[in-house]
């Protein structure tokens, strides 16, 4: 088999995508592996252009996550130093965080693993019922608790992400016009 860009050229290894041959230069030009096995230019092309898409995207939902924490945060604030009422202000600061507030209060794999032995070997249905309506009030009261934190520290999460944001896709948009521009291909 030879190299699918210089014909001529033994092929040395084959792009893991699409079985391309690539002689020496093209490996020692790949600007992209998979499993240390280079991509062809074609597949390196692919995956520039969904490395470019992906930070897009993680550029705009970062700024909407930010967006939409700050928000119910700012709220809570509003309410907070408006009327003192810090309850309301709690709650509303804290909308933004309960996904990661119910993320953070997850069982572990061992927590999970002790809480099915303990129902196990329980043999009375209410005891174990009990036992479940207890560990569900403990979680929410948690998450109720924590909701505000991690609302913060989420939008402050978000906010740096989108700052980063801009590197990413400078980067990625580099990587691509190298590969565009058939620079990885050794003449």
């Amino acid at each position: 088999m030879n190299c699918y860009i210089h014909t001529d050229q033994p092929a040395v290894a084959a792009c893991p995508e699409c079985g391309m041959g690539l002689c020496r230069s093209c490996v020692d030009n790949a600007v992209y592996y998979q499993d240390n096995r280079p991509l062809c230019h074609n597949c390196s092309l692919k995956e520039a252009e969904t490395e470019l898409a992906n930070a897009k995207s993680k550029k705009i939902w970062s700024l909407v996550k930010f967006i939409f924490g700050a928000s119910f945060i700012l709220i809570g604030l509003i309410i907070y130093f408006s009327d003192g009422d810090v309850m309301n202000a709690w709650i509303f600061a804290g909308i933004a965080g309960i996904p990661a507030a119910f993320r953070s209060t997850r069982d572990s794999k061992q927590e999970q693993v002790r809480k099915g032995v303990r129902d196990a070997m329980t043999t009375d249905m209410m005891e174990s019922a009990s036992n479940t309506f207890m560990d569900l009030v403990v979680r929410i009261l948690l998450i109720l608790l924590l909701a505000p934190i991690t609302a913060t520290f989420a939008a402050i999460k978000n906010l740096y992400t989108f700052i980063r944001s801009f590197d990413k896709i400078k980067q990625a948009q580099e990587t691509y016009d190298f590969i565009a521009a058939g620079n990885d291909i050794a003449h």
